[in-house]
């Protein structure tokens, strides 16, 4: 078992555990084996993930556009999400049927110039809105699950 693989089991009703087969997987399937993924969020029906190289992947339930292919399909397996290749992703998550992700950000265009956030200030921005979300300081409609 390496670091960083994302299992998946049981039989969702929009895509199935393991590619080849249609039929409920009752035990871990690796679905990432060499992607090393260190961070996932999940909606409704679809899912996103990063690997340690900070590619995106989605897949799931496409049609409302929550997955950004921009073609409104669905996705049987992971698949990197071109729009994002290539930037910096900070953040991401995903809500029931849409996904938000914060990755550069830029001037207007009479500047042209990039400017991206700092650490420093969406950390302490997260840990202020976790806290006051609950007496425990965790959000319970919190999908994302992060690896160690």
């Amino acid at each position: 078992m390496q670091s960083g693989t994302l299992y998946v089991w049981g039989k969702g009703s929009h895509e199935r555990p393991r590619p080849d087969d249609f039929q409920q997987c009752s035990t871990p399937y690796p679905l990432f084996e060499q992607k090393q993924i260190t961070y996932l969020s999940f909606g409704k029906d679809h899912m996103l993930a990063i690997d340690r190289f900070k590619q995106l992947y989605g897949w799931g339930e496409g049609n409302l556009g929550c997955l950004g292919f921009g073609d409104g399909r669905k996705k049987m397996m992971p698949i990197i999400i071109p729009f994002f290749e290539g930037k910096q992703i900070i953040d991401f998550d995903c809500g029931d049927n849409f996904s938000v992700v914060i990755a550069e950000v830029y001037g207007d265009p009479m500047h042209r110039e990039q400017r991206t956030i700092s650490a420093d200030v969406l950390q302490s921005s997260t840990a202020r809105n976790k806290s006051s979300m609950t007496n425990h300081g965790e959000n319970p409609h919190d999908t994302r699950v992060k690896s160690q």
